[in-house]
């Protein structure tokens, strides 16, 4: 099973997404409990639950996909966070390890699918970390009821 099929069952099956964002919400720190294909979704829950503006999360994975690193590189409004392709891959670049990396942020109004905008960042993000050499895992949007949407941008 991939990372992201399983993203996909965990979206599918609410039983699984309340014990991870629990567990998220408790602890902010998921790798001992979960899997590493998990961590993208543990990890954006545990950084962005209870936001009322928009941020965005950036992970780095090394050759493994396992999680190096991962933080809130930008907030913004309750409707938009700003975010540059440059300060994205300056952040991935950071880590030597780096192999590949996914983006995640919130929408505080609840609804988790991706904008038009959202899309096509993800997009430009991918094909920018395709030039150097990155793996792009993929786009989350979460909300605070647990539910998310994964976007895999096809380059």
């Amino acid at each position: 099973m991939t990372d992201f099929e399983l993203m996909d069952l965990i979206r599918r099956d609410p039983e699984l997404r309340e014990r991870i964002v629990r567990i998220a919400r408790a602890s902010g720190e998921t790798r001992s409990v979960l899997s590493p294909a998990a961590s993208p979704v543990a990890r954006a829950f545990g950084l962005l639950a209870g936001r009322t503006t928009e941020a965005l999360v950036v992970g780095v994975v090394d050759a493994r996909d396992c999680e190096i690193a991962s933080s809130v590189q930008a907030t913004g409004t309750p409707t938009f966070v700003p975010v540059e392709t440059r300060d994205v891959l300056r952040y991935v670049l950071r880590h030597r390890e780096a192999a590949g990396f996914w983006m995640a942020h919130n929408h505080p109004s609840g609804n988790c699918a991706h904008s038009h905008d959202d899309r096509l960042l993800a997009a430009h993000v991918a094909r920018a970390g395709a030039t150097v050499g990155l793996r792009f895992l993929g786009s989350l949007v979460v909300v605070d009821s647990g539910d998310f949407d994964l976007h895999l941008p096809i380059l």
